[in-house]
């Protein structure tokens, strides 16, 4: 099964009815051989001091550079963001292959955050002329 992540919802659908993914469940689209899903914008953000050391939990000049060895990303704390990346997550753990249908130039990768796979994750830019582009068929509108 091929797997498309799209920024947002909307996106997603018009995604999926290009692809022939027109079975809806919840928080993704399938058929085809597609699965289509979607993240709400960002799906993660960067850990806050505190999530290194309980000592960053308040600011003072004595803590100051508070660098950590390693700069870390969490999953955004709203049940709605937990729900989707759970879902995302499991379309990932059984995808063939992975589109990353948003930009590719997109910075957070939406999501990629806590999902560790090795699987190389291809991207679909259309208006880049990208190999993987897909389209309305002629005479249809784009998307």
């Amino acid at each position: 099964m091929i797997v498309c992540i799209a920024e947002k919802p909307s996106v997603g659908r018009d995604i999926a009815r290009i692809l022939g993914a027109t079975h809806s469940h919840q928080g993704y689209m399938e058929g085809n051989g597609y699965q289509v899903t979607w993240t709400f914008g960002h799906l993660c953000e960067l850990k806050e001091p505190d999530d290194y050391s309980p000592m960053w939990k308040r600011w003072s000049l004595a803590a100051l550079p508070m660098v950590p060895q390693r700069f870390g990303i969490k999953l955004i704390d709203d049940e709605r963001t937990k729900q989707q990346f759970t879902i995302i997550e499991k379309l990932y753990a059984q995808a063939d292959e992975i589109i990353n249908c948003g930009d590719s130039e997109m910075g957070d990768a939406k999501g990629w955050c806590a999902l560790s796979r090795e699987t190389v994750v291809d991207f679909l830019d259309d208006r880049r002329g990208h190999p993987r582009g897909i389209s309305e068929p002629e005479g249809a509108a784009a998307v």
